[in-house]
């Protein structure tokens, strides 16, 4: 689904832009490759998912664990990359502002101790 509506976005753009057909396609192709590659575009969870400070994840009775997580644009999405490969965003305006604030405090906590561990022990 996301690959279509980028595939639709891509040929609106080459339609309605003003650069010539040729320069447009040179500059939107590499961009779908990237997407379908590397897959910017993740899926978002829908239900109910319950983090811990351990990173442990629980969604639809399976428990999976946090791999790395970005919180770059932390003011509109999380993204979770979980340690089976697969990657999540959780959209601020998709929960409660008091659980995304824990949310927020819960995957601080689990970074900062993800860099606490990976320091040299002396």
């Amino acid at each position: 689904m996301v690959d279509g509506l980028i595939a639709i976005c891509i040929i609106w753009a080459l339609l309605f832009s003003p650069f010539p057909l040729i320069v447009a396609v040179a500059l939107f192709y590499p961009l779908y490759q990237f997407q379908t590659i590397h897959g910017f575009c993740y899926p978002s969870w829908q239900g109910a998912v319950s983090v811990n400070a351990s990173g442990a994840i629980k969604y639809q009775q399976q428990v999976e664990h946090i791999q790395s997580l970005s919180l770059l644009f932390y003011w509109w999405f999380v993204s979770i990359k979980l340690a089976n490969g697969r990657r999540y965003l959780i959209w601020r305006d998709s929960c409660l502002d008091s659980d995304y604030r824990q949310l927020m405090i819960v995957l601080k906590q689990w970074q900062q101790k993800g860099e606490l561990n990976s320091f040299p022990k002396s």
